[in-house]
């Protein structure tokens, strides 16, 4: 399910950006290749009420083709992340 959400996801958001963005004349091509792609979190904040933080400092990167088991109790904020 990781693997395809994300997919589906990365799809969405380059079909939104072909559709509403145009390149500035001589622009480079956004090359993503599963060779030097990645997902990562770094120093993400989270609190639904302020002063209860959920996510404090979160980093992490999940290479290309890796997968990442998040577990935590209930509130520990592991569902945030997906």
């Amino acid at each position: 399910m990781w693997d395809t959400s994300i997919t589906v996801l990365l799809f969405l958001l380059i079909i939104f950006s072909i559709s509403v963005f145009q390149d500035k004349p001589g622009a480079l091509d956004f090359l993503l290749k599963p060779e030097n792609s990645s997902i990562k979190f770094d120093n993400v904040h989270f609190e639904y009420v302020a002063g209860a933080p959920i996510l404090n400092g979160l980093s992490f990167e999940v290479p290309s083709g890796k997968k990442v088991a998040i577990v935590g109790g209930s509130g520990s904020g592991y569902v945030y992340i997906i």
